[in-house]
């Protein structure tokens, strides 16, 4: 016989435990890190950016995916590992992948560039005779002492020296024939690159201060451009004591 049909309500709870998602992006705090910096210098702090909040390991590799030896990662930090390779002149920025993985096994590989600052502090200091010193990269300190003293140039930048005692009256002497060497080495005649009247087309010198004189020059002999770079601060001279007798130009 049929009768009625009786139901049971039954609720269940069910947990649903949502997939991994894999780490979406890769943050760091600085890239860049001056040249001749101590090994395990502290370069930058990274940051992986995950939808589900883990814990994050790292590898560095160079773009070929092979292992580094100038940078290390060190937990969350990228740090210098070998300080002998950081060297401005030889590279001035590496590139370099970091991949983070979380703790479930999926990762994420980010291309970032860390770049080398020039370490520019370099000081040239002479004797009390008679000196030759040859400018390096630019950017030093030189100091001539006593004697007749020649400051060499066979290349300029966008830096320039600071010649702390030039003595135009004790003779010192700037030698810039260095840089028009190329020249004749492309059949050039020198003097027609350097001119009749190199020290007014090839220098100009401007005041700084009361006291000091920056001089510039055209490096390449285009005495038609207007073309400048610094070649050094004079300290202790004025505009007025720089003249043609001061430089050497072939």
């Amino acid at each position: 016989m049929d009768g009625p049909r009786i139901f049971d309500q039954v609720i269940i709870d069910i947990e649903v435990t949502p997939g991994n998602q894999a780490p979406t992006d890769i943050l760091i705090s600085n890239l860049s890190v001056t040249e001749n910096a101590p090994n395990d210098t502290l370069i930058g702090e990274l940051t992986t950016i995950d939808p589900d909040s883990q814990e994050f390991t790292y590898a560095i590799f160079d773009q070929y995916g092979d292992p580094l030896d100038n940078f290390k990662i060190v937990d969350n930090q990228l740090q210098v590992a070998d300080t002998t390779q950081l060297d401005f002149e030889t590279e001035s920025f590496f590139e370099i992948i970091i991949k983070s993985t979380d703790n479930r096994g999926l990762s994420i590989e980010e291309t970032f560039t860390v770049e080398l600052i020039d370490d520019r502090d370099f000081d040239i200091t002479g004797t009390e005779e008679d000196d030759f010193i040859e400018s390096g990269i630019g950017g030093e300190v030189i100091t001539g002492l006593g004697g007749k003293d020649t400051f060499a140039y066979d290349n300029v930048d966008e830096f320039g020296d600071i010649l702390t005692d030039f003595n135009a009256e004790n003779d010192d002497i700037i030698d810039v024939s260095g840089l028009y060497y190329t020249y004749t080495d492309w059949g050039y005649d020198l003097e027609s690159v350097v001119g009749q009247t190199p020290f007014e087309d090839l220098i100009t010198v401007t005041g700084v201060g009361n006291e000091n004189t920056q001089v510039f020059i055209r490096p390449y002999g285009q005495i038609y451009l207007d073309y400048l770079l610094p070649l050094a601060t004079l300290e202790g001279v004025t505009p007025a004591q720089i003249d043609a007798n001061d430089f050497i130009f072939s």
